[in-house]
């Protein structure tokens, strides 16, 4: 292929390739509908925390849901990679941490799997970690068909800082 179109070629590719997102839905993915969360913690806005939606119906649990909390403590949902989050009851996981220590990238951490290093990081839990299972968190909610869901807000409480003891 002649590198002057090559350019081209990768654009149209791409377009191509995003326009038919719609058409390659999975069999069986549920009708989606625009739902999103705010999370609070001590009085502000949660960001870059992880929300998931979990579901006791064995029709929806197949279908990962969740995403992740912008600077306005926002997250927008999605179900499979596609907008939306299918009609049903779900209690809402919420995940977030920090990793202080040990390596800072991927690189440093392969070059300390080449040394034979220890791993001396120290994993913390930044929201208090009953959010984190579905056996445990109190958060849930409904999402109805329809374009018009109100996004609840939840208030997690104040900041928390618990390490994570790696079994």
């Amino acid at each position: 292929m002649n590198r002057c179109f090559l350019p081209f070629f990768l654009i149209a590719l791409a377009v191509v390739s995003t326009s038919c997102k719609k058409e390659n839905r999975p069999e069986g993915l549920p009708e989606l509908y625009p739902f999103s969360i705010k999370l609070v913690q001590g009085g502000a806005p949660l960001e870059g925390a992880n929300v998931t939606l979990q579901s006791d119906d064995p029709a929806l649990m197949r279908w990962p849901c969740g995403g992740n909390t912008d600077a306005a403590g926002i997250a927008k949902l999605n179900t499979f990679g596609f907008d939306g989050a299918p009609a049903g009851k779900f209690k809402v996981l919420v995940f977030k941490s920090e990793t202080e220590g040990g390596a800072q990238n991927s690189e440093e951490a392969a070059q300390m799997m080449r040394d034979g290093a220890a791993d001396t990081s120290q994993r913390f839990d930044l929201v208090d970690p009953k959010y984190k299972l579905d056996r445990t968190t109190p958060l849930a909610v409904e999402v109805v068909a329809g374009p018009d869901n109100p996004t609840p807000e939840f208030d997690l409480g104040e900041a928390v800082r618990e390490e994570i003891k790696m079994k």
